[in-house]
């Protein structure tokens, strides 16, 4: 198990609960973090000739960068938010500019430990955090920023554990994020969850699947880019319609631990199904 917060002990905890537990024989690595992923921890594994549970570092490229994540959707047809992209040096002109489009959000392209993101709701807040972006004060290993349209309504977290063909789809969560009481502040890397999210509907859950799920699928395979483990789907309803905030490469913290109290059947045999 690589990884050691609660994602990682709620799975640990989870495993070691089994009625059939992963071979004792089987070599079976489970990498938590996206950042041993973005650093091609799963080749490095694979190379040494054990089943790893996680992406691809390319195939990671859905969360390691959200340009990258963007232009996919788009070649895909995958609802998103609008966005336009920017270098450093030049986004403090972007945001400042003259615009009636408030609120809007700025993102990092790179890993920032999902922190990397800011909701500004005027133009006077998007002056305030422009320097954070501009300084790189999230340490992006990326030059480039997004800025993007922002979506009024309700998030809920969908999770996908597929071999790059077939999948199952876990119970929907949705997690809090903002630091602050009554969803205020900064945003975090989540501050608490719960599942099953009574927003998804059994139709919503037919159009997730039909409109996101299964062309992100198909497009990783069309692209040579197979995706292998646990797909993690941001996303965003905004009048009855499911839009992809974001991708995530790994399970959720702390939706994983909710999910992994929710589960009543063994977890080895999907995870080993992914590989």
């Amino acid at each position: 198990m690589i990884g050691n917060g609660g994602r990682e002990d709620s799975l640990r905890w989870k495993l070691e609960k089994e009625s059939i537990p992963i071979k004792e024989n089987s070599e079976f690595v489970i990498i938590g973090p996206e950042g041993p992923i973005a650093d091609g921890l799963t080749e490095h594994y694979e190379g040494m000739l054990k089943k790893v549970f996680a992406p691809s570092k390319l195939a990671g490229r859905l969360e390691t960068s959200k340009l990258w994540a963007k232009q996919f959707m788009q070649r895909n047809d995958i609802p998103t938010a609008k966005w336009e992209t920017y270098n450093r040096s030049t986004i403090e002109e972007a945001i400042i500019r003259p615009n009636d489009k408030f609120p809007i959000v700025i993102k990092e392209d790179g890993l920032c430990g999902g922190k990397g993101v800011s909701i500004c709701e005027t133009l006077e807040e998007a002056i305030n955090v422009r320097q954070t972006f501009t300084d790189n004060k999230f340490e992006s290993k990326s030059n480039k920023i997004l800025l993007e349209e922002f979506i009024q309504g309700e998030e809920a977290s969908c999770f996908v554990l597929t071999d790059g063909k077939d999948y199952k789809v876990l119970p929907y969560c949705q997690d809090h994020k903002r630091v602050g009481e009554g969803d205020t502040g900064p945003n975090t890397g989540g501050m608490g969850a719960y599942a099953p999210a009574p927003l998804i509907t059994d139709e919503l859950d037919i159009r997730i699947r039909r409109e996101i799920i299964e062309p992100t699928l198909s497009g990783m395979q069309e692209e040579g880019v197979p995706y292998r483990g646990v797909l993690y789907i941001g996303l965003m309803i905004c009048n009855g319609d499911p839009y992809v905030i974001e991708y995530n490469v790994r399970f959720g913290d702390p939706e994983c631990q909710v999910l992994m109290m929710l589960m009543e059947s063994d977890l080895s045999p999907y995870l080993e199904a992914c590989v």
